[in-house]
């Protein structure tokens, strides 16, 4: 048993990994939702949750320890993920001077406009998602 937990939340944390660079993104951008990712999130750690029950025929006590286990870790995970952010929004916001700095008055400004413009799909893309979900969570009602 405490194998599969193991398995579950290592497979969340490399899940997640995925999500960093998208969620680094989305704090830079205006309009960047955060809400999304935590969704996103939440509807992740209880599908997984409910696939073991299904899968395993857990009893209702161990589906609330494992329950509490995967919310344990994924806080834990967050924290780390924060951090980590934290640094390579740092270490971006370098490179980005860096690069401003070479660039002629012309090119800073189309340099803008094209981080500008990945903040923009970024939206669409978290506004896309969020739409999906909802329509999921309407199927499986």
């Amino acid at each position: 048993m405490l194998k599969i937990v193991s398995v579950l939340l290592m497979t969340m944390v490399v899940s997640m990994a995925g999500y960093v660079s998208a969620q680094e993104n989305k704090e830079e951008c205006p309009n960047g939702d955060k809400m999304k990712y935590e969704m996103k999130m939440e509807q992740m750690h209880k599908s997984r949750l409910e696939k073991l029950v299904k899968e395993l025929g857990l009893t209702e006590g161990q589906k609330q320890k494992i329950e509490d286990i995967i919310k344990d870790g994924w806080g834990k995970t967050r924290e780390e993920m924060k951090k980590v952010h934290e640094q390579a929004k740092n270490m971006r916001k370098e490179v980005d001077s860096k690069i401003e700095q070479v660039l002629t008055p012309e090119q800073l400004e189309k340099f803008k406009q094209l981080r500008e413009k990945m903040c923009n799909k970024i939206k669409k893309s978290a506004v896309k998602e969020k739409r999906n979900m909802k329509r999921k969570e309407m199927d499986n009602k």
